[in-house]
């Protein structure tokens, strides 16, 4: 838990909640280091303190309101959903009938308007609907040449986010940095005469 609780700071503030509700519920959750799997992790979810900061950071007010257990499960969902379009594998199939079954309850259908332009029109739904959906969106076709998705390697955070270009690596410079510091710090262990 070494990098995780680096973050401590990052925590409270949440600077990755923005508008994408799909995000926002997948990254409540902290991975100490994502390269080692089992490696420890803080789930935002389970503390009543960062419980409260994300329900009065999260844009959907509607998510912010579920129940605890049924937030729990609808991340569940979206992260492995978001994993397997990381590692560019097949979404399981336990989680794809969910998220199907999940995402009929906020359809979409389409309508012309005045100028006949073709527009995508929301029909109210439940949140875990329109976050299922928006889930089902983001992982996108798995045959794509480039990740819609991505988790971020940095020690101390395995947050899942969207490449803004093609060769990035990290969620953030500041998660950049810390990958690279740590790879020093590694080496410089491993040879210390190296200098």
């Amino acid at each position: 838990m070494r990098y995780a609780v680096e973050m401590q700071s990052d925590l409270f503030e949440m600077p990755w909640i923005d508008e994408n509700s799909v995000l926002a519920i997948a990254n409540t959750v902290v991975i100490d280091d994502p390269r080692q799997p089992g490696s420890g992790h803080i789930d935002l979810l389970a503390a009543g303190e960062t419980l409260a900061v994300w329900r009065q950071k999260v844009h959907d007010p509607q998510l912010a309101g579920m129940p605890l257990a049924e937030l729990v499960e609808l991340r569940g969902d979206v992260r492995s959903a978001l994993d397997a379009a990381d590692r560019a594998v097949p979404m399981p199939e336990e989680t794809r009938l969910r998220l199907n079954a999940l995402a009929a309850g906020a359809p979409l259908t389409f309508a012309v308007d005045r100028a006949g332009h073709l527009q995508a029109v929301e029909l109210t739904g439940d949140a875990a609907g329109r976050v299922a959906r928006e889930t089902l969106r983001t992982v996108g076709d798995p045959n794509a040449r480039t990740r819609l998705v991505r988790r971020c390697p940095a020690p101390g955070c395995g947050m899942f986010f969207m490449p803004g270009r093609r060769d990035q690596s990290w969620c953030t410079v500041r998660c950049g940095t810390r990958a690279r510091a740590t790879r020093l710090r590694q080496r410089t262990l491993q040879h210390p005469d190296a200098g």
